[in-house]
């Protein structure tokens, strides 16, 4: 019996290659999932509604410093 010596490098990649091709067929086989849209988005009932940026900034530096409560907010 020949006594053959193989290194870690050598194991380690003939030990991939096989998990590789052993892997191969079922990640093949499996659809991709794809996103469908159902629709349009905003949807059709939604219409744009202008916003004044100074009051939106007013608003937004109140509930930073909170002199609006988190139910006040909206």
């Amino acid at each position: 019996m020949q006594e053959t010596k193989i290194s870690r490098r050598q194991f380690l990649g003939g030990t991939a290659a096989v998990v590789a091709a052993a892997a191969l067929p079922v990640v093949t086989s499996v659809a991709p999932a794809v996103a469908t849209p159902t629709g349009t988005f905003p949807g059709p009932s939604t219409s744009w509604v202008p916003l004044d940026p100074k009051a939106l900034a007013r608003r937004g530096f109140e509930i930073y410093k909170g002199k609006w409560g988190p139910a006040q907010a909206g």
